[in-house]
This record gives structure tokens, sequence and C-alpha cells, in this order.
């Protein structure tokens, strides 16, 4: 959801929160948090690719993702930016 401009985080998480009332409640907590990673990372993929932002948290992407797409190369900003994505992702929940 985060990779189309302007349908982000919240939009993603109110379609996807009538689906978790039906799961157990560690199934839905790890839909959610899914869907809240997913959009995070998406909204960097316009960043880099067109140089807006899909999400709000994205706009510092397009500083530095933009450039590099267009000078050298946009697959290798987007494997930085996964790679970072990643990284934060086990940092953030594992702790």
């Amino acid at each position: 959801m985060g990779a189309l401009p302007g349908l982000g985080l919240m939009i993603a998480i109110t379609l996807l929160l009538p689906l978790s009332y039906s799961l157990s409640v560690m199934d839905s907590i790890l839909l959610l948090l899914a869907c809240y990673q997913g959009a995070e990372y998406g909204g960097s993929i316009s960043a880099i690719t067109l140089g807006i932002p899909g999400t709000a948290m994205a706009s510092a992407t397009v500083v530095d993702g933009y450039p590099l797409a267009k000078n050298k190369s946009p697959g290798k900003a987007l494997a930085y930016s996964i790679t970072a994505s990643t990284i934060g992702a086990i940092f953030g929940d594992w702790y």
C-alpha cells in the first residue's frame, strides 16, 4: 500500500482491521505488524523511483534515494533501502 502515493499505512491498517477480528490475538498482531512494515518500505519505492514519497516517513528517502537512482542505478538505491528496512525491522521487533 505504501508504494502508491496517497494510499499509505492508515488505509492499509483500516482495510485489514476487520480481518484481524476473526484471527487469534498473535495472528492479528503479526498481520498488522507485517502490514505496517510493508507499507513503510513500500513508501520508499515511489520515493526512490519517482521522487514522490508514498508515505510521510519516506520523505527523507527522497533526499538521498532519488538522486542516487537518477545518477547511478535505481536497483542499488532500492537495495540500500530494503537492507536498512530489514535491519531496522529486526531490531525493532526484537527489542
